[in-house]
């Protein structure tokens, strides 16, 4: 045979062998990022809350502070997301989620495994026509003005988006309970 005719099949067939591995490898790759494209269903049991209390701080702002507890059902550590806006409000009657500006939680908070912490929200209202600053020490405008509040607030939830955990901190408050600080 020709040296020439060798060198020629060799060639072709070391040619057609890439084109092959290269068309599976491909495939391969899109065929694993199919499969991690499919997000998983966000888990709600492996970390779950309880509404502990609330109070009401008026000061130069209308603080309410929202207490649970929160426990770590896994054999795993964890960290509570750093990123401020994985917390929302949840809105009353279905409306969905807020994400409030005036809001503040213990993000990046450590919750070892198996054990329960307490984990507080905090949501800063400012005075207005209805209880005006000056009013601040006037129990009755205060309970009405937080009456209308609450009643915009059906519970907290914290979207950890790496691990795919949606933490449902659950309304437990009825609108005239809150207390005074």
């Amino acid at each position: 045979m020709n040296p020439w005719l060798k060198i020629f099949l060799r060639a072709s067939g070391f040619g057609a062998g890439a084109v092959v591995a290269a068309v599976l490898a491909i495939g391969a790759w899109f065929y694993i990022t199919s499969i991690l494209d499919k997000a998983k269903p966000w888990d709600r049991e492996t970390i779950s809350a309880m509404f502990a209390d609330l109070y009401v701080t008026p000061g130069d702002q209308i603080v309410t502070t929202f207490r649970y507890t929160v426990e770590n059902k896994t054999k795993k550590d964890y960290n509570f997301p750093e990123d401020p806006k994985s917390a929302f409000v949840i809105l009353p009657e279905g409306k969905g989620l807020s994400q409030e500006e005036n809001i503040s939680w213990s993000h990046g908070a450590y919750l070892p495994s198996g054990q329960k912490m307490a984990l507080s929200f905090q949501l800063t209202y400012e005075y207005n026509e209805s209880y005006p600053k000056k009013d601040r020490d006037n129990s009755d405008k205060l309970a009405r003005f937080m009456d209308r509040r609450l009643k915009e607030v059906d519970g907290f939830v914290i979207l950890d988006k790496a691990k795919r955990y949606e933490i449902i901190f659950p309304k437990g408050w009825n609108a005239t309970d809150e207390k005074k600080k």
